[in-house]
């Protein structure tokens, strides 16, 4: 790489831990704003716009992905946990088959829930992740989603805010 200042240098290094990535927009374009100013010093001579480009697109998508999922904080574990246990008593948890329990927990910050996943077989959380609800989506006891991978049927309705 050939120029990279300090301010960039401080924000990727600093941006995984950052306010930012609570807010899907703001992670996307900060992203995409990095990954352009990389490309393009990255890039050759005679590809900066292309070096651009594909910088761009790439610290986008990158933005976007983190700020899908969070560090749990130890509220949220107590929360997943208690709910997990209350969860696999429930008929419709037991009669879905499904080994991942996707529990709500409270956001870290404001109103709503988000949800951690719940591994029944090992009797633990599948990790210390914490998957960010989609907005204004109800999420019915039962239903199956997808987060970290995992297939996981939902503990309890709630709706994403």
């Amino acid at each position: 790489m050939k120029h990279i200042t300090l301010p960039l240098a401080f924000v990727v290094t600093l941006c995984p831990s950052c306010e930012i990535l609570n807010n899907t927009g703001m992670a996307t374009g900060v992203g995409a704003a990095t990954g352009a100013i990389i490309g393009r010093e990255v890039a050759g001579d005679g590809r900066k716009t292309e070096g651009a480009m594909i910088g761009g697109l790439l610290g986008g998508m990158a933005g976007y992905i983190l700020s899908q999922n969070y560090q749990a904080n130890q509220r949220q574990i107590r929360a997943a946990e208690y709910a997990a246990s209350r969860s696999l008593r429930s008929s419709t948890v037991q009669s879905s088959g499904q080994r991942y329990v996707a529990v709500p927990v409270p956001k870290q910050t404001g109103r709503g829930k988000d949800l951690m996943i719940y591994d029944s077989k090992e009797k633990k959380l599948a990790s210390d992740k914490v998957y960010v609800a989609k907005s204004g989506k109800n999420y019915g006891a039962g239903e199956t989603v997808y987060a970290g991978g995992r297939k996981a049927v939902v503990a309890t309705a709630f709706q994403g805010i």
